[in-house]
C-alpha cells in the first residue's frame, strides 16, 4: 500500500503533465517532417517542370536562329538580287537577326546565393531575384 501525499500527487501530476506534452511535441515533429517531405517533393516536381522548360526555350531558340540562317543564306538572298534588280516593289526586306541568349542559367550555381533584395549589376534597375536557381554572378545586395 502506498500513502499517496500532496507533494507526492504534485509531483505525479507534474510528471504525467511533462509526459503529455512530450508526445504533443512530437506529434508536432512528425507533422513539420510529414509537411517538409511532401513540400520538398513538390519542388522536385516543380524544379522538373520548369527544367522541361527551360529545354524547350532552348530549343525555340536553337530552332528559330536555324531558321533565320536558312532565311538569310537562302531565300533572301534571292528576294535582294530582286530588289537589286528592280523588280521588287515598296519597302526593302528588313534583315532578321538571330535570338542572342546572353545568360547561361546552367553556370549560375557556382556563384553566391541570391536573397531577397539583390539586384543586377549589370543593369542596375533593381530587378528582383525570382528564382533562378538560387545562385547569380555580377548581382549584389542593394
Amino acid at each position: 500500500m502506498l500513502i499517496a501525499t500532496p507533494g507526492l500527487l504534485i509531483a505525479l501530476l507534474r510528471t504525467i503533465a511533462i509526459g503529455w506534452q512530450q508526445a504533443k511535441v512530437q506529434e508536432n515533429a512528425k507533422a513539420i517532417a510529414d509537411a517538409a517531405g511532401e513540400l520538398y517533393a513538390r519542388l522536385r516536381v516543380y524544379g522538373e517542370h520548369v527544367g522541361s522548360v527551360g529545354k524547350a526555350l532552348q530549343r525555340a531558340v536553337e530552332s528559330y536562329n536555324r531558321s533565320v540562317g536558312s532565311l538569310e543564306s537562302r531565300v533572301l538572298v534571292q528576294a535582294r538580287r530582286l530588289e537589286d534588280l528592280g523588280a521588287a516593289g515598296g519597302e526593302r526586306i528588313a534583315a532578321l537577326d538571330p535570338v542572342d541568349v546572353g545568360f547561361n542559367f546552367g553556370d549560375v550555381r557556382s556563384q553566391r546565393s541570391l536573397g531577397f533584395g539583390d539586384v543586377c549589376s549589370e543593369c542596375d534597375l533593381g530587378c528582383r531575384d525570382v528564382g533562378l536557381g538560387g545562385d547569380v554572378a555580377g548581382w549584389r545586395r542593394r
